[in-house]
């Protein structure tokens, strides 16, 4: 509540500045005369983030005309904060359907990860997915991203709903001490993950036995906006999307740059980063998602938080980045896809 506090003091537009964080390479030569102050929401330095982080760093917001601050808050803090008007923009794609389905009034406006680059990383001894039925899962809470897309993913591989006991964890540093101090047999990991316990000595002791990316399609991170800045300052959401879609473009072409960047915002080691960015998830070129997903996705969250669904124009709106991202984010048959195990982790994969 203080956090969510400190945000609503924190001003979202209006007035004038000389920068935005990060250097200019890359812009426009000319900064605008006239800037907008906006706080922009990350809930970690990770490569979902990448987009928001490297148009900061290019200095393609202030090109926009954008002084972006950006602050680190979860999308449980973020999302309040959209409504009071602390937070301009929350990068908080997971976390906006539940909320939307207790009544807060935002919108996703773009997808830029819609497939998890999620791992299911158990004890050694654990030789196959099927091998966790009866056993417990860490997730990181209940009714969100990580236990519905696991659920979804172990009843594709063949375990009977409900034989996976989902137990709620809390972040990623949470849910690696569950599973190294042996509290738990199994968790809902990221790729960057593996490269901790590599670092640690304990990449031995445990094995992948899936990954879930460009198998379930689920949508874990995108822009989010209130419904009144959506409605009263369109031009403002439409300046942030287009200069994000320039941060996503050269953050996915530019893989030294991407890793360098990612290792220094998260002070993590180079292989650490390099897992990161080969592994992010897939992201979908026009930033947005089928009406049929969409419709899914609420069902989903619908279904997970015992709520009744909403129809999908009251969480998604994609008309402004549906004109923007073909322009600028190029790929092949839709999608930037990096199906693959971080090359830099040695843990055992299971078969």
């Amino acid at each position: 509540m203080a956090a969510a506090a400190a945000l609503a003091a924190c001003s979202s537009s209006g007035g004038s500045s000389s920068s935005s964080g990060g250097s200019a390479a890359g812009a426009a030569s000319s900064t605008p005369a006239t800037m907008t102050n906006v706080t922009l929401a990350i809930a970690t330095y990770s490569g979902n983030y990448g987009p928001y982080l490297t148009a900061i760093d290019k200095g393609y917001y202030t090109a926009a005309g954008l002084n972006v601050r950006l602050v680190q808050a979860s999308g449980a803090t973020s999302i309040p904060g959209l409504i009071s008007g602390g937070i301009t923009f929350a990068a908080a794609a997971a976390s906006a359907p539940p909320a939307i389905l207790k009544g807060y009034k935002i919108k996703v406006v773009s997808v830029n990860v819609d497939s998890p680059p999620y791992l299911i990383v158990a004890e050694k001894s654990i030789t196959s997915l099927k091998a966790l039925a009866g056993k417990s899962l860490g997730v990181q809470s209940k009714g969100d991203s990580t236990q519905i897309v696991a659920d979804e993913y172990l009843t594709k591989e063949g375990l009977p709903k409900g034989s996976v006991t989902d137990i709620a964890l809390g972040g990623t540093s949470a849910r690696i001490a569950a599973l190294t101090s042996g509290a738990i047999p199994a968790i809902v990991a990221n790729p960057q993950d593996l490269q901790t316990l590599q670092e640690r000595g304990k990449a031995a002791n445990f094995r992948v036995l899936g990954s879930v990316q460009g198998v379930i399609q689920f949508p874990i991170a995108g822009t989010v906006v209130s419904d009144s800045l959506l409605s009263s300052n369109p031009s403002l959401v439409k300046a942030f999307l287009l200069a994000t879609a320039k941060g996503e473009e050269y953050f996915l072409t530019h893989q030294s740059y991407s890793v360098g960047l990612l290792a220094s915002k998260a002070q993590e080691s180079t292989a650490a980063a390099t897992a990161d960015f080969q592994d992010t998830g897939t992201w979908p070129t026009c930033a947005c998602l089928s009406s049929s997903m969409q419709s899914a996705v609420i069902a989903a969250y619908a279904s997970a938080n015992k709520a009744s669904p909403v129809p999908a124009s009251t969480a998604y709106s994609f008309s402004m980045v549906s004109s923007i991202y073909p322009s600028i984010i190029t790929g092949s048959g839709g999608n930037v896809v990096k199906d693959q195990l971080p090359q830099t982790s040695t843990l055992t994969v299971a078969p």
